[in-house]
């Protein structure tokens, strides 16, 4: 009788019922229920059939900030292991089984780990206005939820500002209905304002991605009337630039503090 066919005995004998299960190698154990729902586990593959783990690793994590990046790199990094920044894409992607070096031998590219960079609340919010003209009372609710935002003027300031502009705009366009003899706002007339006007360039502090620092942004004033209505907005400077400057520190960030080359580009299979 065989060892198996033992085991299959004894548990039979004891009035329980064996269960044959196989684990993700493919290796088959008779499960023997003991007392108080414990179970023996009884391997039936021998060992000389068991298939080895694969010997590397395939796929890898899909990580949210620099840091986790960072530290999966330096756990599994070797003398192979190449980052790729994709400036386009915002992707930034760790191959750890790159070719190496000097090697005519091409690297498996199999393991590897994914930074998807993805913009912050705050740059979501101001570049999804930017160039928008806005009516005073609007821009004003706009501006008080997001004034900690603004650095120069201060945010409460600028706020003020804006509401300032109202009571001028409203006397000096009423001052011009009256001596036309018109009822109606004046469409398409240049800003003449008797008290606060705004200044000209404001700046911001806010994170480029989600998890970064803030960085320096500069706003610039808009303002116009409109039908007799004071319209309000900015227009955000070389927004393209500031992206591309907070990616190459990304970059910079990650080369440093886990000492593995970081190229432009993608490696091709991720």
């Amino acid at each position: 009788m065989s060892e198996a066919t033992d085991v299959v005995s004894i548990a039979a004998a004891i009035n329980h019922v064996p269960t044959l299960v196989k684990d993700e190698r493919g290796i088959e154990w008779l499960m023997i229920p003991g007392t108080g729902g414990s179970y023996t586990a009884k391997q039936l593959t021998p060992d000389s059939e068991i298939t080895p783990k694969p010997g590397f690793v395939s796929g890898g994590p899909l990580v949210a900030t620099t840091q986790s990046l960072i530290d999966y790199v330096n756990r599994f990094k070797n003398d192979s292991t190449v980052i790729f920044a994709n400036l386009d894409t915002a992707k930034i992607v760790a191959c750890v089984d790159y070719h190496t070096a000097g090697s005519a031998a091409a690297g498996l590219r199999k393991h590897h780990a994914v930074l998807q960079l993805a913009h912050s609340k705050e740059w979501r919010t101001w570049t999804g206005v930017d160039g928008v003209m806005m009516e005073q009372k609007k821009f004003a609710r706009f501006l008080e939820e997001h004034k900690l935002d603004i650095t120069s003027p201060p945010g409460a300031t600028l706020l003020e500002m804006v509401l300032d502009m109202e009571k001028g705009v409203n006397m000096r366009v009423g001052r011009k209905m009256l001596s036309a003899g018109s009822d109606r706002g004046i469409s398409g007339s240049s800003l003449d304002i008797d008290g606060t006007e705004l200044p000209p360039v404001w700046t911001l502090a806010i994170p480029v991605y989600l998890g970064e620092n803030p960085v320096v942004v500069t706003a610039y004033a808009r303002d116009e009337i409109d039908d007799g209505k004071l319209m309000v907005g900015f227009k955000l400077s070389k927004i393209e630039s500031v992206i591309e400057a907070e990616l190459t520190r990304i970059a910079d960030e990650i080369a440093e503090h886990t000492k593995v080359p970081v190229m432009l580009g993608s490696p091709g299979n991720v």
